[in-house]
């Protein structure tokens, strides 16, 4: 098995001292940075009330943040809790860091975009551009739970987290053994992404309004002269760029999110679920066994 801080936080995190977990995590934001092209930020614990309210956090009912990173303080990552399990903390930094990559990307500092994702360049832009209306009606209609999911940049945020996290796995595998000592670590990766859209989705219901339908009420709301901010500093946005990936990503994707509709089929006798959810479980396998042969088969050509 290849080695690295991901890897290692992953296997080794229950036995490290506070210290080495932070160093640890430094070397993950260090090696997204890198990936980048940007300037790796500081990963910090040191954070008080004052921290929280400089940087523009914003906490509501519902709403309890792990980490954060800020545009109003652009040097540092804050974990706040770091009791949270490992998966979670990897996620953060992972997460917060692309909400760097994305304020360099916005700013100027990073001349491109590079993403796994496929999706819609235009609306990034355009709810780039008209962010702090768009948060402002979220606000104020208790809807910052939706927004955190489904806000363009959040909703790209957790599929690219997911696929990093899963490059980061599968780089790493080296045999089948290693394949099956990690799966449990790449279904907790994959299952990101998929559990965001669900909590996007929940959040829609519980409001009885479409995150699109309220995106346009607030630019309407706003007239003429809404505010703005500026993205003309913005630079070029490459998708797709590693298509055997993204196709094996959504794959799985479609399997997992059918797996819990099933587990939480409310209409479904408990004999049928318990089939149907061997069935999918079994695909699930079978797909992430298939692409590990290849993968391990193309390795070892090479």
């Amino acid at each position: 098995m290849r080695k690295n801080a991901f890897i290692d936080l992953l296997l080794n995190w229950d036995t490290m001292s506070k210290h080495t977990k932070i160093q640890r995590l430094q070397s993950v934001e260090n090696m997204m940075a890198r990936y980048q092209g940007r300037k790796p930020r500081i990963i910090s614990t040191d954070y008080n009330a004052f921290t929280i309210k400089n940087i523009g956090l914003i906490k509501v009912e519902g709403r309890d943040p792990s980490a954060c990173y800020s545009r109003h303080e652009k040097d540092k990552i804050y974990i706040l809790d770091l009791k949270q399990d490992v998966y979670e903390i990897i996620k953060d930094v992972i997460h917060e860091g692309f909400h760097a990559y994305v304020d360099d990307f916005i700013e100027g500092r990073v001349p491109s975009l590079r993403l796994y994702s496929k999706f819609d360049k235009e609306r990034f832009l355009f709810e780039e551009e008209n962010l702090p209306t768009i948060a402002e009606a979220c606000l104020n209609a208790d809807a910052m739970q939706l927004f955190d999911s489904y806000y363009a940049e959040e909703r790209l945020n957790y599929q690219e987290g997911s696929l990093y996290m899963i490059k980061l796995i599968l780089d790493s595998i080296d045999s089948v053994k290693d394949a099956i000592e990690l799966q449990k670590a790449f279904t907790f990766c994959l299952t990101f992404y998929s559990d965001n859209e669900r909590r996007g989705k929940n959040e829609e219901r519980r409001l009885g309004i479409k995150y699109d339908d309220l995106v346009l009420q607030a630019l309407q709301a706003a007239g003429e002269n809404p505010e703005k901010c500026d993205v003309s500093k913005a630079g070029k946005i490459y998708d797709e760029t590693d298509p055997e990936l993204l196709k094996f990503f959504n794959e799985l994707s479609q399997a997992y999110q059918k797996l819990v509709s099933v587990r939480t089929n409310i209409l479904m006798t408990p004999q049928a679920k318990e089939a149907e959810t061997e069935r999918l479980s079994q695909m699930f396998n079978e797909v992430y066994s298939s692409h590990i042969k290849s993968m391990l088969k193309a390795k070892k050509k090479n």
